[in-house]
């Protein structure tokens, strides 16, 4: 190495500096781009578990635990529409935010694996189960 960079020759510099600064970035940006486009064997996507709960009783055992008023109403911040009682919701497990399930699950399929509201990261790597 000492030699191709202290040398007279022009053409040996020139070559040392297009493939550090454009051959080895254009290959590992095309090794990218092909793990990207090509598909995966069916099984090999990890499968996330949500917690799931009925908001009504998601809210009753929220305000056993604290004394928060039991009339409070919530909203998804997804989908911006209030929680009933009945609705299938899903507390994430480490910032405690809820979300419907439905609008949750939309996230994750887009790709997005960080909370809505606060960017925390949704799952540890030991909690990711493979099939």
């Amino acid at each position: 190495m000492y030699c191709l960079a202290y040398t007279r020759s022009s053409l040996c510099t020139a070559a040392l500096i297009f493939y550090t600064m454009v051959w080895f970035p254009l290959v590992q940006l095309k090794r990218s781009l092909l793990g990207l486009v090509s598909p995966r064997p069916e099984g090999s996507f990890p499968e996330f578990r949500l917690p799931a709960a009925r908001f009504g009783d998601l809210q009753r055992s929220r305000s056993s635990s604290s004394n928060a008023s039991e009339g409070e109403s919530a909203k998804c911040s997804i989908c911006l529409a209030d929680m009933e009682e009945e609705e299938a919701v899903s507390e994430l497990p480490r910032c405690g935010h809820v979300f419907h399930l439905g609008c949750i699950e939309e996230w994750l399929e887009k790709c997005q694996f960080t909370c809505p509201l606060c960017r925390t990261l949704l799952f540890d790597r030991c909690k990711i189960s493979q099939r």
